[in-house]
């Protein structure tokens, strides 16, 4: 498959400034619009009342990393990233589920195919952009911590994004695997998979009733 085999081991030399810049760029042009869809069905968790939508947060995320991630350790991703499988989140993010006495949702199945690296580069950019995202939750999830409403959250998997930033180096790697046109088209149509994948999972997160506490905020 196109770029696949000149990416078979991990390269040693720096992508430029420039070729990060424009992949950032096209992986966000092409995926952006569901990204922000996801985004505003978790708006306002860390102002609301309870930590009802935080609930719903993880488990989300917990049910997508348990889909994906397995996915992921069976591809060629292994072969050049060779700690993807210590990236892995979804054990941290099934334990603040156990921690808070919420239920984990039903699992779906990430069936796209990852076989060629721009395909699995493009699913490791949901959740490696996913990690990047908690950084600033963990900040001000972490405020909310001192209220007795919030006493019991467990910020397991938010706090894990304070390691150190693995995003770059994925996106120079990434750089290298995506010279053309037709590998980054690749990559986005993975990428807009697994947030399909994360938006369903979502919309069925408000359907199971009583899993999960009376939720406040009202613009989902």
């Amino acid at each position: 498959m196109i770029n696949d085999i000149s990416a078979a081991h991990p390269s040693t030399a720096p992508a430029s400034a420039a070729d990060l810049s424009a992949l950032r760029l096209r992986m966000r042009a092409g995926s952006g619009d569901r990204h922000q869809r996801l985004d505003v069905r978790f708006e306002g968790m860390h102002g609301a009342e309870t930590p009802a939508v935080y609930h719903r947060f993880v488990a989300v995320n917990e049910a997508c990393h348990a889909a994906i991630e397995p996915v992921l350790e069976r591809s060629r991703l292994c072969d050049v990233l060779l700690d993807w499988q210590s990236r892995n989140r979804t054990a941290l993010l099934r334990r603040d589920l156990d921690e808070m006495a919420v239920a984990p949702l039903p699992r779906m199945a990430f069936d796209y195919d990852v076989a060629g690296l721009p395909e699995a580069f493009g699913a490791g950019y949901v959740l490696e952009g996913s990690r990047l995202g908690a950084r600033y939750l963990h900040r001000m999830m972490r405020k909310r911590l001192v209220e007795p409403a919030f006493a019991g959250v467990s910020l397991l998997y938010l706090a894990s994004a304070d390691e150190p930033d693995h995003f770059r180096p994925f996106l120079a790697q990434a750089a290298h695997v995506l010279t053309t046109e037709a590998s980054r088209d690749r990559a986005v149509a993975a990428a807009n998979a697994a947030f399909d994948l994360f938006l369903e999972t979502e919309r069925i997160s408000r359907s199971v009733g009583g899993a999960f506490p009376a939720d406040v905020s009202q613009g989902f």
